[in-house]
């Protein structure tokens, strides 16, 4: 049985946290990536999870980081643009 990471999303959750109050979240948010890597590589690649092959497991973790990567930065983008919005009112 694959058990959920508390940790990983536990440090997804400071990482947003910290961009909505405008604090350093490179310190949560690498770890968050890293281990974005680790935990969807490990389930594909570990027999109580969808055991294929190495080559499929490394891409699939891969492309969920990436994935990861890049819904990071949008959301980014969406804060950075709505705290230059609210400043106005």
């Amino acid at each position: 049985m694959v058990e959920s990471n508390p940790c990983n999303s536990g440090a997804w959750t400071i990482t947003v946290y910290l961009v909505k109050q405008k604090k350093n979240y490179w310190l949560t948010f690498l770890p968050a990536l890293f281990m974005t890597a680790v935990v969807s590589t490990y389930l594909f690649l570990a027999p109580e999870g969808f055991y294929l092959s190495k080559t499929i497991s490394y891409s699939v973790g891969i492309g969920i980081t990436f994935l990861s990567l890049v819904w990071f930065v949008v959301f980014i983008k969406k804060q950075i643009g709505f705290h230059k919005k609210s400043e106005f009112y």
